[in-house]
């Protein structure tokens, strides 16, 4: 929304019936984001001492699931001469910046339980110039620095053109040691970007992040989505928070986990899913991601998995061939907690089985117009269709 600025969460749940029919009716087909932050050199050293390196930042993650399910993004990065991974990112080529480095970062496992990271070269910042003046069409803009490469001037202008704005809170509270590079954190408070967070829709923290803002205080003008690792993630409203459970994973490399969980949760909301159930994408993103190396990749299976857990939560559990009338569609919860139960129906073969059984007789998949059909066995969706 030029000259508008991005719209809060707090008021976009007052948006009219007019936008959320169109929502609906597109299912996030022609929407498209902004991603914003600059693409990485990544040297990691794993827990068992071995060293690996990819492709890194924060967008790499971000586009590689948007892309995957089928969304359209426009992508604001910079990189030095020495990019390695021109060959990964032709479908979103950064600026190449002839005079600089591309950011470099080392992460260490090996340390304990938390990684011990530092940057060894950065690239240079992304200024509101760099955002085309034309850019006035995307649902959504994801504020994704990784090496304060975002400017508070930056994200306004993102706010600009955006009707909502994610920010991972890692770009605007992280700090550089100027001798060796150590990552650290500071206060919320203490930053440029404190003035503005009415201009934030979505503000994701980590656990160890959110010791740096007052929860409370933050979530009267934003709402926070604090990310607990195998413990789901706890989203903070205005007058409410909820908890959403994660998946289970064999954690190989937890890099890149919370941009895969904010890519899966902004694919949701322009997909039209309740907050809620854009959390719960997000949160099988995340423990997608922790399972590989590097930027992941998803297979058939990855696909099938979301589309059963997103297919029970659009029609009754039970729905006989005899009454084929039911009309549900996406919930929109207004409960406090959510239930483990979809996350142990999708990874239990038993409980799986026996909900199979109890719809054997037949299955209520409702239509575009609201009227249910019987099937025998639903239809396999397509990696870009996974939410229609």
């Amino acid at each position: 929304m030029a000259g508008g600025g991005a719209r809060s969460y707090q008021s976009g749940q007052q948006q009219d019936d007019d936008e959320k029919e169109e929502e609906a009716a597109t299912g996030g087909r022609g929407v498209r984001a902004l991603v914003v932050g600059n693409y990485c050199h990544d040297l990691i050293r794993l827990h068992a001492g071995r060293e690996v390196e990819s492709l890194g930042g924060s967008v790499s993650y971000v586009t590689n699931i948007l892309d995957a399910l089928g969304l359209q993004s426009t992508v604001i990065s910079k990189v030095g001469s020495d990019f390695s991974y021109a060959s990964a990112t032709e479908s979103h080529p950064p600026n190449v910046v002839d005079a600089a480095k591309t950011t470099r970062f080392y992460a260490d496992f090996t340390a304990g339980s938390d990684r011990v990271l530092s940057v060894l070269d950065s690239c240079d910042p992304i200024y509101p110039s760099d955002i085309p003046s034309d850019s006035t069409d995307h649902a959504i803009g994801l504020a994704v620095g990784v090496a304060r490469e975002i400017l508070p001037e930056t994200l306004r202008r993102m706010s600009e053109v955006s009707k909502l704005v994610m920010v991972d809170i890692q770009a605007l509270i992280r700090t550089i040691d100027p001798v060796d590079g150590t990552v650290g954190l500071r206060n919320l408070s203490e930053t440029d970007f404190y003035d503005f967070l009415e201009e934030i829709s979505f503000l994701k923290a980590s656990t160890q992040e959110a010791a740096y803002l007052d929860v409370e205080e933050v979530r009267q003008r934003t709402c926070v989505i604090i990310t607990q690792g195998k413990n789901g993630c706890r989203v903070y409203e205005r007058h409410r928070d909820f908890h959403v459970p994660t998946f289970p994973a064999q954690e190989v490399d937890p890099t890149g986990a919370g941009d895969s969980f904010l890519a899966g949760f902004s694919a949701g909301l322009m997909h039209g899913l309740s907050v809620e159930d854009a959390v719960l994408v997000g949160n099988y993103f995340g423990s997608v991601t922790v399972g590989q190396i590097g930027v992941p990749r998803f297979n058939d299976e990855h696909l099938q998995r979301l589309h059963e857990l997103l297919d029970k939560r659009r029609k009754p559990d039970i729905c006989r061939s005899s009454e084929l009338n039911c009309t549900s569609g996406p919930t929109h919860i207004g409960s406090a907690d959510i239930s483990k139960t979809w996350v142990e129906e999708l990874n239990d073969p038993n409980l799986r089985e026996e909900r199979d059984n109890r719809v054997k007789n037949g299955i209520c998949i409702p239509t575009q117009h609201g009227s249910a059909e019987q099937s025998k066995s639903p239809k396999r969706r397509q990696l870009g269709d996974f939410l229609t």
